[in-house]
């Protein structure tokens, strides 16, 4: 059985979001026993299919490990086309889909470890946000996860394309008297989100100047994360091989 890892994501020309993505393969591969590779969503000089087609011409099993927060459009809609197409043009290879990341259950413990290993008053959990109605139900799902594993509260959800916003949520927590405030991205990568962020926060230090405010780094950056997805990976070639024993 020859197997490749793919890393899926949004993708992004912003060259501090490709270091970090390359970055994060790279420490993917130093880890686990099987080739890894990437491919991107939008903004790449191949469709996503095509992408895929491509690492499938060279291996027989393709896991994808989507790297998507949530269930938005991307994994509910883009990822399956792309899947479907790619089986059309290579109907013998083995497409198996891992845990999207942001859905994984042991995303949960490494958020609480994010938040308890810094001693703060409030956090306030953004995320990029989605059209679709079941991501924001999703993260005030994990939300809900995260105080029950850590403890720590408040922390309310933000989302930067729709309400509440980081502005909303920080707002509500001046107004109860709390003067410092963690913000914990809840995306991987660096690049022009994280630079919108920061102008954002240096707005709000402004009209707030009593208020302290944090703003971490992403998830990508994170040590626990590699394990976690080598986990979800690892989950995925066990039902292969037991597949296989029992056939």
């Amino acid at each position: 059985m020859s197997l490749q890892v793919v890393l899926i994501c949004h993708g992004s020309r912003d060259p501090r979001y490709q270091a970090s993505l390359a970055k994060l393969a790279a420490a993917c591969r130093a880890q686990m026993p099987y080739a890894v590779a990437t491919a991107q969503l939008e903004l790449a000089s191949l469709s996503l299919d095509q992408q895929l087609i491509a690492l499938g011409r060279q291996a027989s099993v393709l896991v994808l490990l989507p790297l998507f927060m949530g269930p938005g459009i991307h994994l509910q809609e883009d990822l399956k086309t792309a899947i479907a197409a790619t089986s059309d043009q290579l109907p013998a290879l083995d497409l198996q889909t891992a845990m999207p990341l942001g859905q994984d259950p042991g995303m949960i413990q490494l958020l609480a470890q994010r938040l308890c290993s810094h001693a703060s008053t409030a956090w306030i959990l953004l995320s990029h946000g989605s059209r679709v109605p079941t991501f924001a139900a999703h993260m005030q799902r994990l939300r809900r996860q995260v105080i029950a594993v850590s403890s720590c509260k408040p922390l309310l959800p933000a989302f930067w394309t729709q309400p509440p916003s980081l502005t909303t949520q920080v707002e509500r927590l001046i107004q109860r008297g709390i003067r410092r405030i963690e913000i914990l991205p809840f995306f991987l990568f660096a690049g022009h989100l994280q630079d919108q962020i920061t102008t954002t926060l240096s707005t709000l230090q402004e009209q707030y100047p009593e208020v302290t405010f944090g703003l971490h780094a992403p998830l990508a950056t994170d040590p626990a994360l590699i394990p976690l997805l080598q986990e979800s990976v690892e989950a995925v070639v066990g039902q292969l091989k037991s597949s296989t024993i029992c056939g």
